[in-house]
């Protein structure tokens, strides 16, 4: 071991998981627009790894920073992920008192009478 580097390929694997837990249970909770959002949120992640792949076998084949650097991009793709789905889920704990809520916004109803 030359460095600290497999300590951070580490932490970022686990973030990275974090991001995973997250997504299936934004998958099993969230509904309407959310749902879709979170569906997007999961769909650009597929992306960011397949890009970060590509350019590390394709045009850098074998090279450990472009290996370091595509891992770095994975990683900090999963906490800006992730915190996005979490304040998904902290404005959907507003909820309606009479058990209606708005479904596809997440949001409480106005009772102006």
């Amino acid at each position: 071991m030359q460095d600290a580097w497999h300590i951070i390929k580490w932490i970022w694997v686990v973030v990275f998981g974090a991001y995973l837990i997250v997504q299936v249970v934004a998958a099993w909770r969230l509904k309407g627009i959310r749902k879709k959002r979170s569906t997007t949120i999961a769909l650009m992640m597929v992306i960011v790894m397949g890009v970060s792949d590509a350019i590390r076998s394709i045009f850098f084949f074998e090279n450990r920073v472009a290996d370091q650097i595509g891992m770095l991009v994975i990683g900090m793709a999963a906490i800006v992920a992730t915190t996005v789905l979490v304040v998904m889920f902290c404005g959907g704990l507003v909820r309606a008192t009479d058990g209606q809520d708005d479904a596809e916004h997440g949001m409480q109803r106005l009772k102006l009478s």
